[in-house]
């Protein structure tokens, strides 16, 4: 029997929840009045509940709590009656943060087009296009929370009718066994979570890692080889706590070389690094692995795909064409290597390609052409480049709507180990111990 997804619920739990997702869907599309004003009525009562029982505790509890307990119940009641008598500056404040949201996704639609068109690559059109609606959608919202608060009710409830009956078709999957590992059938294309929900999914799983580590419910730094076979793939999703970090990062290892899209090349980043020229490295799979763990003491999650001949050979031509768009790239070590300077300079050489390269002997190549020849964190970054690579070689299973960030892309490579039947076939941890929480 598979183990539980990390950090995740019991497929029961989740057909349960995928019910209740769907009625709440639903009431927000068929009678958002009722069940607004009944929403806030749950949560009010549940609040004073909440209230009360401190203000027991901080009467009857020990004398060191009472104090902490008697604040918690004021607070929780005091809470509970804003809820009950302002609904209005609540709904607006909905409304203001899917504003914010919407916001991000016009700025980061629009620099993604820009980038696109500088570097003379299609798509940038449609990418101004709902760069300029997702602006205009989120001015209306700003500036008239109250006035489209139904825009909102509208989007939240069809997005929660599709995503319960994309989690209630898994949970199926899931029970009936399905076989889709014989190529007759496909998974049906699941729907992501939110990007708001998703970028915490690498520091839930990283905190939920660290909890088995310390109490010896999971090994540590386990190297699993793949056999000597097609199936000779594995997509790693790395784990760190962090500003930037905790977003995790995505990369692939095929045919025992792993490749790991990113701003490798310091010297062209700009706004902090979320913007430069587009760089991948290519590296050994075990002192890869070894460098994440030790130096970057990182935590990383290996899905292993098993693949057939075809699958193996799209994958190859799809590997080999992506890197007919690129030329030769050399960091600082291996310049400074290349020019002969003293040990003592070539150590200064620090940065994350020169250690990469000092650690592992690995090579770097710099996209000249097509999409990824500027990296853009919230765009053409390391999961999108492995996600793209996978979609072109015809792996149709790991393809799924909705944002594509590493939380997202762990979550639904995990939901495909659940289905059993499936090409992924395995999931590894490789740490060498606790990381930093």
């Amino acid at each position: 029997m598979r183990p539980k997804r990390i950090g995740g619920v019991n497929p029961a739990i989740q057909l349960i929840m995928a019910v209740f997702l769907l009625v709440v869907g639903i009431l927000m599309i068929t009678a958002p009045e009722s069940f607004i004003r009944w929403l806030f009525l749950i949560v009010s009562v549940g609040m004073a509940a909440f209230g009360f029982m401190s203000l027991i505790s901080a009467v009857f509890g020990k004398n060191g709590t009472r104090l902490g307990s008697l604040i918690s119940g004021i607070l929780y009641i005091v809470i509970s009656i804003v809820i009950l008598t302002q609904k209005d500056f609540f709904q607006a404040a909905v409304s203001r943060i899917f504003s914010l949201l919407a916001l991000v996704q016009a700025v980061t639609n629009l620099i993604s087009g820009f980038l696109l068109y500088n570097d003379k690559v299609s798509g940038y059109i449609r990418k101004f296009f709902w760069g300029i609606v997702a602006f205009g959608f989120s001015v209306l919202l700003f500036f008239d929370p109250l006035g489209h608060i139904r825009a909102v009710e509208l989007i939240s409830g069809i997005y929660l009718i599709v995503f319960a009956v994309s989690m209630a078709l898994e949970c199926i999957d899931s029970f009936l066994e399905t076989d889709y590992a014989n190529k007759k059938v496909k998974p049906k294309i699941s729907l992501a979570l939110p990007i708001v929900f998703a970028a915490f999914i690498p520091s839930r799983a990283l905190k939920y890692i660290n909890d088995k580590l310390e109490s010896g419910q999971m090994e540590k730094a386990k190297f699993s080889k793949p056999e000597d076979s097609y199936g000779k793939l594995e997509i790693f999703i790395h784990l760190k706590q962090g500003l930037i970090e905790g977003f995790g990062h995505c990369d692939f290892c095929f045919d025992g070389t792993v490749y790991s899209y990113g701003c490798y090349d310091q010297h062209s980043q700009k706004m902090g690094g979320s913007i430069s020229g587009g760089t991948a490295s290519l590296t050994k799979r075990e002192p890869y692995i070894e460098h994440c763990m030790s130096y970057e003491e990182k935590m990383l999650v290996g899905f292993s795909l098993e693949l057939g001949r075809d699958d193996y050979m799209n994958l190859k031509r799809e590997i080999d064409r992506m890197l007919k768009q690129t030329e030769v790239w050399e960091s600082d070590l291996q310049i400074a290597e290349k020019e002969g300077r003293p040990a003592e300079e070539q150590k200064k050489c620090n940065d994350p390609a020169s250690e990469l390269y000092r650690a592992s002997g690995a090579s770097f190549v710099k996209f000249i052409d097509g999409q990824y020849k500027t990296y853009f964190a919230l765009g053409s970054n390391c999961v999108m480049f492995t996600y793209d690579i996978m979609k072109n070689a015809g792996l149709d299973s790991l393809a799924f709507s909705g944002a594509i960030t590493p939380g997202t892309y762990m979550a639904h490579l995990q939901d495909l180990y659940e289905m059993k039947n499936t090409i992924v076939t395995d999931m590894h941890v490789y740490s060498y111990g606790k990381t930093k929480n």
